[in-house]
């Protein structure tokens, strides 16, 4: 049986590796796909002018919560009085008109009455939004607002956890559950609700609206006991329900960890935690929990190293650019919030012993994640301990210090496949170091690496953004360390780009050349192998010998982090400028690079 000490590791280690990969998000648990098929429901059925009226209105909305979100309360009471005025004319003239607006206005409303500490405002607002939705459905022949009035419902029974009453929001929300899943003939708010009505609803909208409802769920269990939680947990059948079928496992991981940990069930509950942290975030906010109460467990269980590892996670989800549903702000607070101080006391683990130790050399954006996935059944990790390791290496610690640095991350990690993007820049300390591990280099066209690479970046810089925030200095200061200038705002858009980005191609081609060549003369030719990207999945079986090991052990998932489809974002230079500034460049050591890897390549 592992210890506590190895499941802490194993927990630190499967959530960093979570937090790495991409959510696996649909538009439903945001509640987009709810808000298209409305909008598409109201375009057939309202004449243009109408419709533009209509537009007009809820356009301003969005303008006032985008505005609560920026500005804060005052500046949007102004746009929401806007709004009002707009969709005044409406109430006597057009009742149709005016459900749709006013149940836009007093959802938003309600909003910002809870920003404004209002609750009483806020659930009289509901109370007269469910009244319009109603209307809509019952009245003027909008099917789809059945789904939308449990929206409604969802935010009363928000309001209701605001207001200090958890027991009322927590079987409200099992309800909700129970009447998606089990056909329940009634819901404590609103009315109008049937079983036939309940299996009417499309099953998109309600695996959607059954994300969303959990997600509540697990934010308002985290705000009570350890004994409440358990409590609350053993009396909601529809939650017990949801997490037996297949579809939902998060959701079951979930309910199970907790119930495990609520009733002091150690093992039991690190056997479920640990996997469902590796798989990453899903379709609800049910993983950024577990990471919750994997931060409560580890101070529990070893304060030192429970505080470094709140630490990290604070500091990680201070950078989180994925939101995918709009995280609760319970969870968003107390994720940045772990009581976290400062410690030097490492988490030290006597590990089994190692069967192999893989590093990937390549450069970002070339496979390392896909690397990882490869090797995902072996203790394998993408971009472990990658701020720490990035701040040690942009300390420019003196040799012996970065060497003391890789080897307590190794010490504490264990690896057997270390896919990571930053270690080529420590090559000759983990060459002289690692003495019996392998090293595989993966390489991408330099042109379409420098593409790839630019739209991450554009990525990141876009999500901090749309947060109010900016990149975190670290990133500066990798980017200055990799390239010798790095600035944000020459990427950052359209005009900049078409100012800068010659310039900018050049100093990333030019990285490419030098940390490929300078990666080629460190790395001991028995202990290394070279390999194009594109090959990953083809060179199993070379990946294998090199490990020591068996294919069969070896995933088949060789495309891990394909970059998702974005506009173009090459102003500035042509892609066959670029393709010319690649050869000159990079020419001597993609030759040298491809000339290894084409030597044992697998024919196709």
């Amino acid at each position: 049986m592992k210890t506590i000490a190895t499941w802490l590791v194993h927990v630190v280690r499967a959530t960093r590796v979570g937090w790495s990969l991409s959510p696996a998000m649909e538009a439903g648990p945001k509640g987009q796909l709810f808000a298209d098929l409305m909008q598409a429901q109201i375009a057939e059925k309202l004449s243009a002018d109408r419709l533009a009226s209509y537009e007009t209105v809820r356009d301003t909305v969005r303008q006032a919560v985008s505005v609560l979100h920026s500005e804060g309360t005052d500046a949007a009471s102004a746009v929401f009085a806007k709004a009002q005025r707009l969709a005044a004319p409406f109430a006597a003239a057009d009742p149709e008109l005016d459900a749709l607006s006013q149940s836009w206005i007093e959802q938003a409303m309600a909003f910002y009455d809870v920003r404004h500490g209002d609750l009483t405002s806020a659930e009289a607002r509901l109370e007269r939004a469910m009244a319009d939705d109603t209307r809509l459905e019952q009245d003027f022949g909008y099917d789809l607002m059945h789904i939308g009035r449990i929206h409604t419902l969802h935010l009363w029974l928000r309001v209701q956890a605001a207001k200090g009453d958890v027991s009322t929001a927590l079987k409200t929300a099992d309800a909700v559950l129970v009447y998606l899943h089990g056909h329940g003939a009634d819901l404590p708010f609103g009315t109008g609700w049937s079983p036939h009505l309940a299996m009417q609803i499309r099953p998109d909208l309600a695996a959607a609206m059954t994300y969303r409802i959990c997600s509540e769920i697990g934010t308002i269990i985290q705000s009570v006991s350890q004994a409440k939680a358990q409590e609350f947990l053993l009396a909601m059948p529809g939650l017990q329900q949801v997490a037996t079928l297949d579809a939902y496992s998060e959701i079951a991981a979930w309910r199970s960890a907790k119930l495990a940990w609520c009733k002091g069930h150690v093992y039991q509950f690190f056997e479920v935690l640990v996997p469902a942290l590796l798989a990453g975030r899903d379709q609800t906010c049910l993983w950024y929990a577990m990471v919750l109460d994997a931060v409560s467990v580890a101070k529990a269980l070893r304060e030192q190293s429970g505080l470094l590892f709140a630490e990290d996670v604070a500091q990680r989800a201070e950078e989180d650019t994925a939101d995918p549903i709009i995280l609760p702000g319970a969870i968003r607070a107390a994720l940045r919030n772990c009581d976290a101080a400062p410690v030097s006391a490492p988490l030290v683990v006597n590990w089994p012993k190692r069967r192999f130790h893989l590093m990937c050399m390549g450069l970002p954006r070339s496979g390392t994640t896909s690397l990882y996935t490869l090797f995902r059944p072996m203790r394998a990790a993408n971009e472990y301990a990658e701020k720490a390791t990035i701040e040690a290496l942009t300390n420019r610690m003196s040799g012996s210090d970065l060497a003391a640095f890789f080897a307590q991350r190794d010490r504490e990690s264990a690896l057997e496949m270390d896919a990571a993007s930053f270690l080529h820049l420590a090559a000759p300390e983990l060459v002289a170091q690692c003495s019996d591990s392998g090293f595989v280099l993966p390489i991408r066209p330099p042109a379409e690496w420098f593409e790839s690479y630019l739209k991450m970046l554009l990525r990141w810089h876009d999500g901090f953004q749309a947060k109010g925030r900016t990149p975190p200095d670290w990133m500066q200061a990798y980017g200055q360390l990799l390239f010798g200038h790095f600035d944000w705002a020459e990427i950052a858009s359209e005009d900049a780009r078409e100012r800068f980005m010659p310039k900018v191609a050049e100093r990333f081609l030019g990285h490419w050349a030098d940390a490929t060549l300078r990666t080629l003369d460190v790395l001991p030719p028995q202990r290394r192998l070279v390999l194009h990207t594109q090959d990953l999945g083809q060179r199993r079986g070379d990946l294998a010998r090199l490990a020591g090991i068996s294919e069969k052990h070896i995933t088949t998932e060789s495309h891990a982090n394909i970059s998702p489809p974005g506009p173009d974002i090459l102003q500035g230079i042509s892609r066959s400028e670029l393709k010319q500034m690649a050869h000159d460049i990079c020419g001597p050591a993609y030759a040298a690079a491809s000339a290894e890897a084409d030597a044992h390549r697998v024919p196709v």
